[in-house]
């Protein structure tokens, strides 16, 4: 999830502050420009991603991992609160990986697809603003709030995009994608980091893997978090898995797909 984008795109120093307890007094609100173009963003996300991936990795292993079986592998999910110190602002940083097992499909491909759903202060769906260059977002956005997490400055309607999350955000040092075949399991994986706090209170997302090669989807991961207008923070929401994709997900990625003209199986 590339969310809005933070004001300074320089080079960002290592977590000196750790990561957040979970529960402790959220800090000051901080500003951060909508204005950014979509370059500038990307940056944004990709700096952050080097910058917190190791202190993040360091806990991969301890509390709050969640380890979810589904019928055709196991999702690892975790969601942490971390802080940015070069400008303060919080971020929510997310590591997930899906990994095949016995009773999944031989697949050569295996890919992500994130839907998300973002919900301001006010309890209505965040408009992306003119000059993020992200205004498609709110064109492929369901009724219900849910639109594919792409980065809709590299697509145009009526032209093929992808909906794969590493499409948008490849972050190699931290994600890659997997496959299944005999003798080979790999698992595939994404690296997320929401920010945006003072704007949007809620974020929600599902992440699902599926067969490239035939467009099955092997199961779901939902994750999230939510940031009250008053009192402490909340921990992130606990990982939630499915063997299949949500009526919600499923809405979305229609909508894309109608959006940019691409049928899939």
């Amino acid at each position: 999830m590339e969310t809005i984008p933070r004001r300074n795109g320089a080079a960002l120093a290592l977590l000196a502050a750790g990561l957040l307890a979970s529960a402790g007094p959220a800090p000051a609100a901080q500003s951060f420009s909508a204005q950014l173009n979509a370059a500038q963003a990307r940056f944004v996300k990709e700096s952050r991603s080097t910058a917190l991936s190791n202190r993040i990795r360091e806990t991969l292993a301890g509390p709050g991992v969640a380890e979810l079986p589904l019928k055709y592998g196991v999702w690892r999910v975790d969601t942490r609160w971390a802080v940015d110190p070069e400008d303060g602002e919080d971020v929510l940083a997310a590591h997930m990986a899906f990994t095949p097992g016995a009773a999944a499909p031989v697949c050569r491909s295996v890919r992500i697809i994130q839907v998300a759903n973002m919900t301001t202060r006010s309890g209505r769906p965040y408009e992306w603003p003119p000059l993020s260059g992200e205004t498609d977002r709110n064109l492929t956005r369901t009724p219900a709030g849910f639109y594919v997490d792409h980065e809709a400055a590299k697509c145009g309607k009526g032209k093929p995009c992808s909906p794969y999350y590493r499409d948008s955000w490849p972050l190699p040092n931290e994600s890659h994608d997997g496959m299944n075949l005999p003798g080979r399991v790999v698992s595939a994986s994404m690296a997320d980091y929401p920010f945006g706090w003072d704007e949007f209170q809620q974020i929600r997302l599902e992440a699902c893997a599926r067969c490239v090669d035939n467009g099955q989807f092997l199961g779901c991961a939902d994750w999230g978090a939510f940031w009250p207008l008053v009192g402490n923070r909340p921990p992130p929401f606990t990982p939630t898995a499915a063997n299949a994709p949500s009526s919600s997900f499923m809405a979305a990625l229609r909508l894309f797909d109608s959006f940019y003209g691409m049928p899939r199986p």
